[in-house]
């Protein structure tokens, strides 16, 4: 009896000497001391309108104007797009976000030209006074058309956010019909977005 009191008070001892020495070390040890906490990211990042265009509502496409133009860029290789937007609508409105653009045929389809979104697209919030020309415009790069001579054009904006579509005709100034030349058949043509909102002019 006297031997097992022993053997227990002897595995008690050495139980408490292997926790104070788990203690020491992992108060020697900074990680243990210090762990590291992760932040969850914003699930909604602050808009980046100005105090004035948020106090503005959204534009609807319905209450836009479009007047739209395609040129040369001087490389053959591409032809330069701009699409300057003016409000018709009863106040002033802001535009944001990423708009969706569309080449389309007078009588229906569309080309095959694939819309992208550029790289380092700028995209800057704008509000539009009233009747005031060429208040903000987008600005677009169409790449590499290897297909036969298109001729007239219509372009299609689709706002984000279900905001509409606004269609107007992308064939001038100056009105000559310009495509971009063919780069190489193996790609594909490329309406790419280069900027949104920027003042027109």
């Amino acid at each position: 009896m006297q031997l097992l009191r022993l053997g227990v008070l002897t595995s008690t001892i050495l139980l408490m000497a292997s926790c104070g020495a788990d203690e020491r070390s992992q108060s020697l040890d900074p990680s243990a001391r210090t762990r590291p906490v992760t932040v969850p990211a914003t699930a909604h990042p602050p808009s980046s309108l100005s105090t004035q265009a948020g106090a503005v509502t959204r534009c609807e496409a319905k209450a836009l104007a479009l007047d739209a133009g395609r040129e040369s860029d001087g490389s053959h290789i591409a032809a330069s797009a701009t699409v300057e937007i003016t409000n018709l609508g009863p106040a002033s409105c802001r535009l944001g976000g990423v708009p969706t653009v569309a080449i389309l045929r007078p009588r229906g389809g569309r080309p095959a030209v694939t819309y992208s979104v550029a790289h380092h697209v700028v995209l800057r919030p704008a509000v539009l006074p009233v009747a005031t020309p060429q208040a903000a415009a987008i600005h677009l790069a169409w790449l590499n058309w290897c297909g036969a001579k298109l001729g007239p054009l219509r372009i299609k904006v689709t706002l984000p956010d279900g905001e509409g579509t606004a269609i107007a005709p992308f064939n001038g100034p100056p009105a000559y019909d310009v495509v971009p030349g063919c780069g190489s058949r193996e790609l594909p043509s490329t309406l790419e977005l280069l900027s949104a909102y920027a003042s027109g002019g």
